[in-house]
């Protein structure tokens, strides 16, 4: 699997106001055609910073992993960093 794109996902002004800080963290199936079919959070962080997460994520490009040169679906465990700066 190679991502080619992974856009960053926006920060909240309500989390960014609470101090929100932390990592995301999904596990996704990256399927051999190119879209993420099914996404699982593992760990999340709270005042709307899951939807953000899950935008961008749905925006990833990536290369599906190839098996005998064909492409194949494929797990990973994908982490976005929300902090304040």
């Amino acid at each position: 699997l190679i991502v080619v794109w992974k856009p960053r996902a926006s920060y909240v002004d309500a989390a960014r106001m609470k101090g929100v800080q932390g990592t995301f963290q999904m596990r996704c199936i990256f399927s051999e055609d190119g879209f993420i079919p099914r996404v699982e959070f593992i760990k999340i962080l709270p005042e709307g910073l899951a939807r953000q997460t899950l935008f961008a994520l749905l925006r990833m490009k990536f290369l599906p992993r190839e098996k005998d040169g064909k492409p194949v679906s494929s797990e990973r465990i994908v982490e976005y960093q929300f902090t304040l700066y």
